[in-house]
């Protein structure tokens, strides 16, 4: 359902406000891509194995093993933390629900879940209906 020339101008005045609040952050909420974000956080996530990495060999090598075990810490969150942006990236280990108005094919969906302008127009159409 379209929104009234109103509620299209509210919306815009909105979206105004928060460029000029702060544009950083609208730049960031504007990009269409989501695999974009989690592509950042596996670059960094490889940082971070990569900084594990050398923690563990300088511990080693100067025979400090509270800092190879600190790098062998990082590596294994760094390795997680990656493991599951990529997960979430490619679209894997989204279960898929049992139940709710998505499974039942009434509510419009990408992938496994609703995004939030999703959720949003389907309270909106629940609440017209009842009326």
């Amino acid at each position: 359902m379209p929104l009234s020339e109103h509620e299209q101008r509210l919306l815009d005045q909105i979206e105004q406000a928060l460029y000029a609040e702060d544009p950083k952050w609208a730049n960031t909420v504007r990009i269409s891509d989501p695999r974009s974000h989690y592509k950042r956080r596996l670059i960094r996530a490889s940082i971070g194995f990569a900084l594990g990495v050398v923690l563990l060999m300088v511990g080693v090598v100067i025979n400090l093993i509270p800092l190879g075990v600190g790098g062998f810490v990082v590596m294994l969150a760094a390795c997680l933390w990656g493991l599951s942006s990529w997960k979430r990236m490619n679209g894997f280990g989204d279960s898929a629900p049992s139940s709710g108005t998505a499974a039942q094919g009434k509510g419009p969906r990408r992938g496994s879940r609703a995004t939030f302008m999703e959720r949003m127009e389907e309270r909106w159409r629940r609440r017209h209906d009842e009326r």
